[in-house]
């Protein structure tokens, strides 16, 4: 069984809209719906938000014993200078507990620093950070991962900004990023199909998509869920942050962003990669970008935007598998 986990309603509400077959079910005193997405069985719910809330669902899901992966979807807000917008997508390499540590007189200092490990799995010792399997896309060369191809790729055969590596056939994609940030470009992604040799998605570096999306229902058949995708998106991987506190300014945001480089924060993350951790379950986590993380401004959210966009790589990655 393949684990879907949604911080609240409205972020899983999208996805919801791309099963089929669903059936309500309730596992962990939650209620979830159970179905088919992309071809494979699911089981969706909502947690809760929140480290709390996360872990406890998830550990109840688990104890089933029949996952075969879990992806917890949802929204988070972007550091700026991690090349992400409102509306595009972030895919995490790597989850931090980006609070877990000792305000020392020499200054902050995580887990790692004084030796207080989380987990020990068979003398292997996680503290406030879990590395997680990038099953999408396939991975870059040299870096290591395990990765599963996808067919077809998100892009046809072309290079970003003609460096790297072909985006067909596994070869993996190129790394790119700013001010140091070690982020890996997947590509862009339209909003709608566009005619052979036109133009779908296309952003820095001249790239651009021709392939069209999955099969969804209308923007119309989404309750609106669309209306603000915009003329694509793009979908970057790189390290995320789990706060319990959100980052309501530039300030704030700053700080964490200089101290980790990730992408961008949430508040379940590394709740649900410890617990997949321990379960020995792989575990993917997709976020849609509903806001920049900046002096705290709700106008400027676009979280239909964030959740739908969030949706369709949920929907590629479990057709994926």
């Amino acid at each position: 069984m393949i684990y879907l986990l949604f911080p609240t309603p409205a972020e899983f509400e999208p996805l919801s809209l791309l099963m089929s077959s669903p059936d309500a079910v309730m596992l962990g005193r939650r209620y979830g719906v159970s179905g088919r997405l992309a071809g494979r069985e699911v089981t969706a719910v909502v947690s809760g938000v929140g480290q709390a809330n996360t872990a406890m669902t998830l550990a109840a899901l688990l104890e089933k014993g029949d996952a075969e992966l879990v992806v917890l979807g949802g929204c988070a807000g972007a550091y700026p200078g991690s090349g992400l917008g409102i509306g595009d997508v972030a895919v995490a390499t790597r989850e931090v507990y980006a609070e877990l540590g000792v305000e020392a007189p020499g200054g902050w200092k995580p887990l790692s620093d004084i030796g207080l490990p989380l987990l020990d799995i068979d003398g292997a010792r996680y503290y406030e950070t879990f590395d997680l399997p990038v099953l999408y896309p396939p991975p870059s060369r040299g870096e290591g991962r395990v990765g599963v191809n996808i067919n077809p790729p998100l892009l046809p055969g072309e290079g970003v900004g003609g460096e790297g590596f072909p985006l067909v056939g596994g070869e993996g994609f190129p790394l790119v990023g700013g001010a140091g940030v070690p982020t890996g470009f997947m590509g862009f992604v339209p909003s709608s199909p566009s005619p052979p040799g036109g133009e779908g998605g296309r952003g820095a570096g001249g790239v651009s998509s021709t392939l069209p999306l999955p099969s969804v229902p209308s923007r119309e058949g989404r309750g609106g869920y669309m209306a603000g995708m915009g003329p694509g998106f793009k979908v970057i991987s790189g390290p995320f942050l789990t706060v319990s506190t959100i980052s309501g300014t530039a300030a704030r945001g700053a700080e964490l962003f200089a101290r980790y480089g990730a992408l961008c924060e949430n508040m379940e993350g590394a709740a649900a990669a410890q617990v997949a951790a321990l379960y020995g379950v792989p575990f993917v986590e997709v976020r849609g970008i509903s806001n920049m993380v900046e002096d705290r401004n709700r106008n400027a959210w676009d979280i239909p935007s964030a959740t739908a966009n969030c949706a369709v790589v949920i929907e590629r990655i479990v057709g994926s598998i």
